[in-house]
């Protein structure tokens, strides 16, 4: 791939490469999500941007997050978050709008995102809400980190959950991300009042064409 492109994933590698040299060289399990939204404006990814606002808190109705460029100083920016969401729910939430930030302010000035953008609007509002998934998970969950944190290790739910708890992320989130980076054939599914939501599925998982066995199977 082109060098110049400009990847959610490595955005957001790049991203904790500079909070990590600003550190010290430490590399926290929990992302400072405080630090970043202070650092971006005066990184490579915020020119033109003086300041990023919040997070604070909405009620806008359906809106999980929303990312608003100031209408009287086009130079800050705010982000904002559902209140009554779970503590992981709302750093996610943050993290997936300062994707927006970084990969999508040229495109909008408004940002609302809804929990089921990914799968419904336009394409190019679904793709948008996409890469900003995919940047948040990085960002929250490095790569390297997180390959460390599942060697050599016995996989369980159990397991899984302490995981999220480490990372400060959710149940979900935590899982998708090691579908991800696993060796092992798993399958993620995820139900939502009956009906399928999504499924996801190892890179193995996918190589060996793994089924899953519904109720009623032989």
């Amino acid at each position: 791939m082109n060098g110049d492109v400009l990847t959610p994933s490595r955005a957001a590698i790049n991203i904790v490469k500079w909070l990590r040299t600003y550190l010290g060289g430490s590399a926290p399990l929990i992302t400072d999500l405080d630090l970043v939204r202070q650092m971006l404006p005066g990184s490579p990814y915020g020119k033109g941007v003086t300041a990023i606002k919040g997070p604070a808190a909405i009620t806008w109705s359906g809106c999980e997050g929303a990312l608003v460029r100031n209408p009287e100083n086009p130079t800050e920016w705010g982000i904002f978050y559902h209140p009554d969401a779970r503590a992981e729910r709302q750093r996610f939430t943050v993290a997936h709008e300062l994707g927006h930030f970084v990969l999508h302010r040229e495109r909008t000035t408004d940002f609302q995102c809804a929990s089921g953008s990914v799968y419904s609007g336009s394409d190019a509002l679904a793709l948008m809400e996409r890469e900003a998934n995919v940047f948040a998970s990085h960002l929250l969950m490095p790569g390297d980190l997180f390959t460390q944190a599942i060697r050599d290790t016995t996989v369980d739910l159990r397991f899984l959950s302490e995981l999220a708890t480490r990372f400060a992320v959710s149940f979900e989130a935590l899982c998708i991300r090691f579908i991800e980076y696993t060796e092992l054939r798993a399958i993620l599914i995820c139900w939502d009042n009956g009906f399928l939501d999504y499924e996801c599925r190892s890179a193995t998982a996918r190589r060996t064409r793994a089924k899953v066995k519904r109720e009623g199977d032989c």
